[in-house]
């Protein structure tokens, strides 16, 4: 049997999730029942967070994080920090004042329009305290286009004391002039994220202290630091997740080091050309792109010293002594290749951590609502689903697979601030939907040991006793430990890659993002992962095949590298020269790459926009990319599933295939050829019961057209809503034997509409106060019930049976449950779902005559709490509401 399919069947898996557990300054007692909380979940690992303690680093911290480290060297935990007192990181624990060396500095301008010819014209150069003057231009306006600029002329030689003297020639005529300056929207506070000594300054206040109380536990129980959405932060949310470059009034990110990177880089063409950065010199349309060159090398160059000297450094400082660096940065609705709240380039942003890194909070992702804007928190402005679905996800673990020090690690901050209404049953569908995508290290959001309701961005999975599902949270981290062994130390099998789309976007804001593309892609269940430039140009494709990402080993024996069969470039007007250069190296060397739409122009270092020689890539339509793609797909379905994910992952002696059905409505029932060879053993790994179960291996998939071009083994694949299964092939796997292989024979179906028994208990409470008979299954929390209602509800019933109990197998389908439930029969757990179907298999606890079934429900707090973040989300209803159906029969060989 494969190593780790053997590791989790036998309860030997290893810990993948790291909670959030935030500190207050709670007495010993609390954070000592805290940390017992967590452990009782099958997690080995806590992110400690100190956003909300009153004494970060200070005594008060120290204290509690002595009681924490004891407690977790007592319970064989490991402890992580998250490494400021203030969200977001980079604000250094308050030591940055106004007058700080470390405080951020902006290029910013200011800019007066004239009519000339005017001659001996003055204007005021304005520099408030700790303002620099950086240059002066002078440019042609266009009346009919505001953006645009001509015939720019630098005239910072006529600057005379506070004044620039010029003789305006005749025209509509702009005079700009440009600045550095401390005063901006940026955080107050906060150090400059791209300048190393700043970032120094940070390692000192905060690491390094940590360093000094805990250096013997240093890679031990102290595993290492998390950074929690750090930023460019030239901006502070004015322009939401549209911080362009480009955008006329916005001041830029600025140090020392940059600019002088500029003045080498653009020489006597410098104060030119930073007038590019707000204002546009030309068009793509009129054959230049001069404009989307120069903002390109600025991104380029602030995009690099953030990955240095923020990310690079901190990361660096973490490996020398002895602990990792983990986190992720705001990556929302493209954010993640811009400025201000982003950090510009996702994969240069993380690549000095040893983690990737991403989150998803604010009910950010949503099922089926993947191809759609939809209402955000508030209820006023919109998510767009796209990104969240096909691009998060994937961003990320690409970039987990393809650095070789993050070992296809992949970190996700999941579940904070959905709200109340946010229960288990939601937690274990956007699991699956982190799982089938690759993410294998989870930062659950959060446990909190404040009074009871703490209303900081609920849900929180203990709630001091309060959270009637917090067993079932428990069970539901057991899963979530048991799949990330599976798809932990291995390789991933994807089919394509996708070019990440930043730096088309710094040349140009109207590209068609990476997730459009992925978004057909997934949905014809064509694997992909996203690659930037800065890694594709320096791969070399082998024929038809690109390799990338570290070669990998289990105990000596190769496993495999990633390997992508064709690159796709979304639509977008112009690529840089050297990106075009390795495409058509690539495609002369045998290795296909379509563009979306059209073919773009290519970008010249001096502007020039050329067109494509020879071996250009081909053209295809976006809708008709699934089709052209079906020769790269690993696996082929007989119907087509759009919400259908699939992920594979291979190790030494065996592979897996997770299968999710992303829908909440629709039922997936189809067959898939997986490339295996005949007699390959199959089998069905159920890691929610943690057992194995025999697969439906069938002979014809698509006909014998398709059969003959795609050959392997054909399975039956049924999936209800919310159903994850997970397919294991190999030669090292379980033989057919060891996996339940009996047949149910049906004997009589029975429908229990009858009269059921409810108790109630209120959550928080310890017994059942409230007894009544229902004779129809109804809501508990409907208007007139019990509308205020949160907590658990057992429903008792009996049956009679004639048959023999010794052979004996039922069947219960408990119809529509809301939203957790527990089986007992005749005295005996039998099982629990948190998710549809709620269905059970039960054996061995039958008996002749009257057998008494029930059913232990729990809702989520938001009949009580009635919070404010669970406004945004529907509020489903609660309680067992079937129809339920008992089918009785026999199990035979």
């Amino acid at each position: 049997m494969e190593r780790r399919l053997r590791d989790v069947l036998e309860g030997k898996g290893e810990n993948y999730i790291l909670p959030f557990f935030w500190q207050h300054g709670d007495s010993r007692e609390r954070l000592e029942e805290g940390m017992d909380k967590i452990f009782a979940c099958g997690i080995r690992a806590v992110c400690v967070e100190s956003r909300p303690h009153p004494d970060f680093v200070g005594e008060g911290w120290w204290r509690d994080m002595d009681i924490i480290m004891e407690k977790a060297k007592e319970l064989g935990m490991r402890v992580w920090v998250l490494d400021d007192a203030h969200f977001p990181s980079g604000y250094c624990n308050g030591r940055i004042g106004s007058d700080s060396l470390y405080r951020k500095k902006y290029l910013t301008r200011y800019s007066v329009d004239v009519i000339g010819p005017m001659q001996d014209t003055s204007f005021l150069v304005k520099l408030e305290e700790n303002e620099h003057f950086v240059g002066a231009v002078a440019a042609k306006r266009d009346r009919n286009n505001k953006q645009f600029m001509g015939d720019v002329l630098d005239i910072s030689d006529r600057r005379r004391g506070d004044f620039l003297e010029w003789d305006v020639p005749e025209g509509f005529w702009c005079v700009t002039i440009i600045k550095i300056t401390d005063k901006g929207t940026g955080r107050p506070g906060y150090i400059n994220s791209i300048d190393r000594d700043s970032v120094r300054f940070f390692l000192d206040t905060v690491y390094e202290p940590h360093y000094e109380r805990y250096k013997e536990e240093f890679g031990k129980t102290f595993a290492g630091f998390f950074s929690d959405e750090p930023e460019i932060g030239n901006t502070c949310g004015e322009y939401g997740h549209n911080a362009y470059i480009g955008q006329p009034t916005m001041n830029l990110p600025w140090s020392d080091h940059l600019e002088g990177m500029l003045r080498e880089r653009w020489e006597d063409e410098f104060c030119i050309n930073l007038m590019a950065l707000w204002q546009t010199l030309d068009t793509v349309d009129g054959g230049k792109n001069k404009t989307g060159e120069l903002r390109a090398e600025f991104m380029d160059y602030v995009t690099q010293l953030y990955g240095v000297n923020f990310c690079g450094q901190i990361g660096e400082w973490c490996r020398v002594h002895g602990v990792e660096y983990i986190g992720h940065v705001i990556e929302d609705g493209g954010s993640h290749a811009r400025l201000g709240l982003g950090t510009g380039h996702y994969f240069r942003a993380l690549w000095g951590q040893d983690m990737a890194g991403i989150d998803v909070v604010l009910q950010q992702i949503r099922p089926q609502l993947d191809d759609t804007a939809f209402y955000r928190i508030g209820g006023k402005e919109f998510y767009y689903g796209e990104f969240y679905h096909y691009g998060l996800a994937k961003m990320g673990t690409s970039l987990g697979h393809i650095d070789p020090k993050k070992k296809g690690r992949t970190i996700c901050e999941i579940f904070g601030a959905y709200g109340w209404t946010e229960g288990v049953k939601f937690m274990k569908w956007l699991t699956d939907h982190m799982l089938v995508r690759g993410v294998n290290y989870y930062v659950p959001h959060a446990f909190t040991m404040k009074d009871f309701p703490d209303p900081d961005c609920p849900p929180h999975f203990y709630a001091r006793g309060m959270n009637p599902q917090y067993p079932y949270f428990q069970k539901l981290m057991q899963y979530l430990n048991r799949v990330c062994h599976l798809i932990s130390g291995g390789v991933h099998r994807s089919c394509v890659a996708v070019l990440y789309t930043a730096e088309l976007e710094w040349m140009d804001r109207t590209v068609m993002q990476f997730e459009s593309v992925g978004r057909i892609l997934a949905q014809n269940q064509v694997d992909y992962e996203v690659l930037p430039v800065d890694i594709l140009v320096a791969l070399c494709p082998n024929g038809g095949k690109l390799p990338f990402g570290a070669p990998v080993y289990d105990e000596d024996a190769y496993v495999g590298r990633e390997e992508a069969s064709a690159l796709i470039l979304p639509e977008c007007k112009c690529i840089p020269r050297k990106l075009a250069a390795w495409c058509q190296q690539a495609i002369k060397n045998g290795f296909p790459i379509v563009s979306i739409h059209s073919l773009p122009k290519i970008l010249e270092e001096n502007g020039d926009l050329n067109e494509w020689e020879a071996y250009r890539p081909d053209v295809v339509e976006l809708d008709a990319l699934g089709s052209r793609m079906n020769t790269a797909a690993e696996i082929h379905l007989s119907s087509f599933e759009p919400y259908l994910r699939y992920y594979h992952y291979v190790h030494k002696d065996g592979e897996y295939y997770l299968f999710f059905n992303e829908s909440v409505t629709e039922t997936v029932d189809t067959t898939v050829l997986l490339p295996v060879d005949p007699g390959t053993c199959i089998i069905e790994y159920d890691a929610w019961q943690n057992c194995l179960k025999s697969v439906n291996v069938v002979e014809k998939v698509r006909g014998e057209t398709d059969r003959k071009a795609h050959t392997g083994r054909g399975i039956g694949l049924s999936l209800s809503p919310y159903e994850m299964k997970i397919i294991c092939v190999g030669s090292g796997m379980a033989r057919s034997n060891e996996a339940d292989k009996t047949i149910f024979k049906e004997e009589k179906h029975i429908s229990l509409d009858r009269p059921w028994k409810l108790s109630l208990k209120k959550a928080g409470e310890d017994r059942f106060i409230y007894e009544r008979d229902l004779f129809l299954l109804k809501n508990i929390t409907s208007f007139g019930f019990l509308p205020d209602f949160s907590g658990t509800m057992k429903y008792e019933t009996t049956v009679d049976l004639s048959w023999n109990a010794d052979t004996l197998m039922g069947i219960l389908d408990l119809g529509r449950v809301y939203e957790t439930a527990e089986v007992w029969v005749n005295g005996l757990c039998v099982g629990c779902r948190i998710t549809p179907p709620y269905r059970f298999e039960i054996g061995n606890v039958w008996k002749k005559g009257k057998n008494t079934i029930t059913v232990v429900v729990t809702n989520t707090l938001v009949h009580q709490q009635k919070d404010t973040m669970s406004v945004t989300m529907p509020v489903e209803p609660s309680g067992l509401l079937g129809p339920v159906h008992l089918t009785i029969g026999t199990m035979e060989n």
